[in-house]
């Protein structure tokens, strides 16, 4: 079963990633697990871990060259490494995580991801004074970066502006100074250090410079980057946007080349906050409209980072609109484009469901938002779960309602595959969510699904449980648009995302 919040990690969750792994700078590896890549786990042992960063959604970690005492043990004439540092690429995915145990203790992992293999695992320990010195080699990329973003922003007042848009030189200050308070731990501390990664796909870059020319060439847009530098964004999306007038603003902020560190989240909720529809082509968005663009993902993303969660979400996987309270939501799977320019080749991760809100976000400048809400209210009303029911509410015997979630069934090769149950948060506690929906011809119950075309996204429908497989018609292609007597007894906890 997988939670409506498995979602992709985004900037913040990789850069945090990448501040845990710093624990271990400067120490040398003493064992390594990876069982895709076995040599890989035997050439690390021995090196340094001698830089951590972040781009965007990825975490480089650069290894140094073996010296001449672990050479002859962890390399063999075959190791295409034994002479080079190493850079090991780490992304996250889904839901994976990096998690670092010290003083010799193994890394506390959640519960919900004890099951979970660890993708790689790595045991430092300190290496000599020495060492050390390489910490601030890291630090020499950010020297000179930071920008004032006030002439770009000037709807944020002065005295705010630069601490939010650039994450400010005090949040960089604290980064340091808390590197330079570990520097002085790991001195004292002779344990082990351990860093596991589960959920994340592991990969070695094609050479450590690369890896760094990476960060010095994305630095600068990286929404979570202490050098961030607005300006530097609103360049590029801009002339990509003159380059490819079919570019749409959706594609843009998502594209990692661009904006790196934006992912679907901050992407929604941010032209939400700028009040930009998502369809709208790059090259119709006025200069205003782009910077606030800028601005909000922004703003969106080092609030995530600084709290370690998502910020309250107005539109996101929501039903009716947070700003406005009135619109009901619109969605689409939206993005990706043709693969017909240069720059929409190779970006079939940008097709993502995408929510909006039609009156606060409307498609063109101008455009009447009263006919948005009665259409808008007219869906609520038909069916979205907005109304109260008099059915009676399923209630878990322990705790009552209070607490109940719902969920679906994932496992696709279940006989009850797709089907909405109701479970406990406190306790075991179980039910099925669809007693109240008819069988299809199949004499198999309904599934509730919901639309994400163009024409009716956001709207809820009940179809065959078996649908089709490939060419061939498993089902009975049942159909029919959902009512609001299937809709109102699952109440709020019927989410589009579900």
């Amino acid at each position: 079963l997988l939670s409506i919040h498995d979602i992709m990690v985004e900037g913040p969750g990789a850069t945090r990633n990448g501040r845990k792994a710093q624990n271990a700078l400067g120490m040398q590896v003493v064992r390594a697990d990876y069982e895709k890549i076995r040599s890989l786990s035997v050439t690390l042992v021995g090196r340094c871990l001698i830089e951590a960063f972040t781009v965007g959604k990825e975490v480089f970690l650069i290894f140094s060259a073996p010296n001449e005492d672990s050479r002859n043990v962890t390399s063999t004439e075959e190791d295409p490494y034994r002479m080079k540092e190493i850079a090991v690429r780490l992304h996250f995915g889904m839901n994976g995580c990096l998690y670092v145990g010290s003083g010799g203790r193994s890394p506390q992992i959640p519960k919900w991801k004890q099951n979970d293999d660890a993708a790689l695992k790595i045991n430092f320990q300190p290496k000599s004074e020495a060492s050390f010195s390489l910490l601030s080699q890291r630090k020499s990329f950010d020297s000179g970066m930071n920008k004032t973003l006030d002439k770009w922003f000037p709807l944020i007042s002065e005295g705010g502006s630069a601490g939010l848009m650039t994450g400010g030189a005090g949040l960089k200050r604290k980064r340091d100074s808390v590197s330079q308070t570990g520097d002085d731990e790991m001195r004292r501390n002779s344990s082990l250090v351990t860093i596991e990664a589960r959920g994340t796909t592991i990969s070695i870059h094609p050479s450590a410079e690369t890896a760094r020319s990476k960060f010095a060439r994305l630095t600068s847009r990286d929404s979570c980057s202490s050098s961030f530098d607005a300006r530097s964004v609103f360049d590029v999306i801009r002339d990509t946007g003159r380059v490819d007038a079919s570019l749409i603003v959706s594609d843009a902020v998502l594209n990692q080349e661009l904006f790196p560190g934006v992912g679907n989240i901050i992407k929604i909720e941010g032209l939400h906050k700028a009040r930009v529809n998502p369809r709208r082509h790059v090259a119709s968005l006025s200069d205003g409209e782009l910077r606030r663009v800028v601005l909000h993902c922004r703003l969106y993303s080092m609030a995530w980072l600084n709290c370690g969660r998502a910020p309250a979400k107005l539109v996101y996987n929501q039903t009716v609109c947070g700003t406005c309270k009135i619109s009901s939501v619109s969605m689409q799977k939206l993005g990706g484009g043709p693969v017909n320019t240069q720059h929409q080749s190779n970006h079939a991760y940008m097709s993502r469901v995408t929510f909006w809100c039609p009156t606060c976000q409307p498609s063109s400048i101008g455009e009447n938002a009263s006919t948005h809400v009665g259409v808008s209210r007219e869906l609520a009303e038909s069916s979205l779960p907005t109304q109260p029911d008099h059915r009676p509410v399923i209630s878990c015997p322990a705790h009552g309602p209070n607490r109940l979630m719902l969920r679906r069934v994932r496992k696709l090769e279940s006989p009850n595959a797709s089907r909405l149950f109701q479970t406990c948060k406190g306790c075991q506690f179980f039910a099925w969510a669809d007693s109240h929906f008819p069988s299809c011809a199949c004499q198999k119950k309904t599934i509730l699904r919901i639309s994400k075309t163009e024409r009716t996204g956001g709207r809820w429908f009940l179809s065959c449980a078996h649908g089709k497989t490939g060419s061939k018609k498993d089902g009975c292609e049942m159909f029919e648009w959902a009512k609001p007597s299937h809709l109102q007894p699952l109440g709020s906890l019927l989410t589009p995302l579900l």
